[in-house]
């Protein structure tokens, strides 16, 4: 729709009907401004925002108004600038404005040239009044200051019928040095690098008595592995010594062994009928197999 309305001829209006493409209508590359291609491609391909806006035939009613190009903002001239020195140096130079980028000495010789041409007015203003002036007046006489003179720790004496005036500074203000605070800084700067070496050598220490005590752990639990595998062998070979021997316990503990693994166990007939005799003989039990 934006291209139609840019393409079309025909005013807009109320009983007006806008122009529509048909099926051959073409639109020419030379409607499209250079900015409305993609950069970076062999083939010319229009960016999806492209609408056409030259149209060289159409009347100047319906062509859009140029644009003025925006022209670069033209500094006025300055004395004392030149294009060979940068601005800094001609804004030095330019003896209308007080320079604050001077040094103090040149500051001090100015004040003081302006001083001495104040007090050579001042005697001139003197005389031109002790000529006319043959009886002395009550009044005080107040005379304008001259605007090229600076205040400093002098005094200047006006005429006699006038009151003296003095010119003071102001102390300067006791400040601390700007150095303070980075010495303090630096003295313990120099302390965190001991300090760094310190903790670096506690600390391979205690690595070092760790790795040690790891090491007689590992070396514990592969004795007490052993020892306990020994004990087992032995307990085993004296069972087995008691059982070759007859020994009524050791059979009940032989069978206990056996029974371990299993989930329903049988105990053999002998030891059944030896504990059997061996309750009996305690609680007077009677007797339920003969001896045959």
């Amino acid at each position: 729709q934006e291209w139609l309305k840019k393409i079309s001829r025909q005013a807009e209006g109320p009983g007006k009907q806008p122009w529509e493409p048909s099926d051959r209508s073409k639109v020419c590359s030379l409607h499209f401004k250079p900015e409305d291609y993609r950069e970076g491609l062999k083939l010319r391909k229009l960016k999806p925002d492209a609408i056409p806006s030259i149209f060289p035939s159409y009347p100047g009613y319906m062509q859009e108004p140029s644009r003025k190009e925006r022209q670069p903002v033209k500094r006025c001239a300055v004395p004392g600038l030149s294009p060979d020195k940068p601005h800094a140096e001609a804004k030095k130079n330019r003896p209308d404005m007080p320079s604050p980028y001077r040094y103090p000495s040149e500051k001090i010789d100015e004040q003081e040239d302006n001083c001495v041409a104040g007090s050579s007015t001042a005697h001139q203003e003197d005389e031109m009044l002790t000529e006319p002036c043959s009886e002395p007046s009550s009044l005080p006489l107040i005379l304008p200051a001259p605007e090229s003179s600076f205040c400093l720790p002098k005094t200047y004496q006006m005429p006699k019928h006038g009151k003296t005036v003095q010119c003071q500074t102001s102390p300067s203000k006791a400040t601390r040095p700007r150095g303070m605070q980075t010495r303090l800084s630096l003295s313990r700067m120099t302390n965190l690098p001991r300090k760094v070496q310190n903790l670096t050598r506690k600390c391979q220490r205690l690595q070092k008595k760790q790795h040690h005590l790891q090491e007689e752990l590992s070396t514990l639990r592969q004795e007490a592995k052993k020892a306990s595998l020994s004990m087992k062998r032995t307990n085993v070979e004296i069972l087995q010594q008691k059982v070759e021997e007859s020994n009524e316990k050791a059979l009940f503990l032989q069978d206990q062994l056996a029974f371990l693994g299993k989930k329903k166990g049988l105990w053999r007939e002998e030891t059944v009928r030896k504990r059997y005799q061996h309750f009996r003989c305690r609680l007077d039990f009677p007797v339920l197999v003969s001896d045959a």
